[in-house]
């Protein structure tokens, strides 16, 4: 079974309340989600979709703070490492990522995962072994 790392925005359709517009991504993330064995998170995934819950779809605190227990236990949470940083610039790069999706690619890899499940990067983009998935890319 492969590793994955699932990005803030996949997390954010499968868990909030969707928009009209919004449903067909929706179920197609819940269902990836519920697919997935230990999938990695990090604090930025976290945080990012802590303050996306709260500001565009205005969960509580007490709803933050249950659904943060709930991932830490049904995830593989990892923290950042000295050489994130210095990686991420590298993929930033290579690749024109941004920022935070450097970030994301780099903790990933070092992670040791084969998958980062995104809607925010290129499909089919493979830094080294890891390879972006854009679950709501048509095939």
């Amino acid at each position: 079974m492969p590793s994955v790392c699932v990005d803030t925005n996949i997390w954010f359709y499968s868990l909030a309340r969707p928009k009209s517009e919004e449903q067909a991504k929706h179920r197609a993330a819940q269902r990836l989600v519920g697919s997935l064995h230990t999938p990695v998170v990090t604090p930025q995934i976290l945080n990012e979709l802590a303050y996306n819950l709260l500001r565009k779809r205005a969960w509580s605190e007490a709803d933050i703070r249950a659904l943060s227990g709930d991932l830490l236990l049904r995830c593989r949470y990892l923290s950042p490492g000295p050489a994130w940083h210095e990686e991420a610039s590298v993929l930033r790069e290579r690749f024109k990522l941004s920022f935070w999706d450097s970030l994301l690619l780099a903790s990933a890899q070092s992670a040791g995962c084969d998958i980062v499940y995104s809607e925010d990067m290129q499909h089919g983009l493979r830094a080294d072994t890891l390879v972006v998935i854009n679950p709501f890319a048509q095939s």
